[in-house]
């Protein structure tokens, strides 16, 4: 599974990117994460019925409707969009 998750991931930021979106990172790979744009991630998973693993192979599967609806950002960035969005 490992192996399959590693895989999976490595195709969805090829189709994403392999940045962040915001300040334009890309040093490590580890640091960058998957982000819903506007901040729907638990709906989104349940319209399609996946999660995890699953949800990176539907970025695969779906390529351009991954684009309008995932983004690729940093650690940092994804942590300061949540506390914004949090804040309002």
């Amino acid at each position: 599974m490992r192996r399959y998750r590693q895989a999976i991931k490595q195709r969805a930021f090829e189709v994403l990117g392999q940045e962040c979106l915001r300040c334009g990172f890309d040093a490590d790979l580890r640091a960058l994460e998957f982000d819903h744009v506007a901040n729907d991630g638990k709906k989104h998973r349940k319209e399609v019925g996946v999660g995890g693993a699953l949800m990176l192979a539907w970025i695969v599967k779906h390529p351009a409707e991954a684009l309008q609806r995932v983004q690729v950002l940093c650690a940092n960035c994804n942590t300061i969009k949540e506390a914004v969005h949090r804040a309002i």
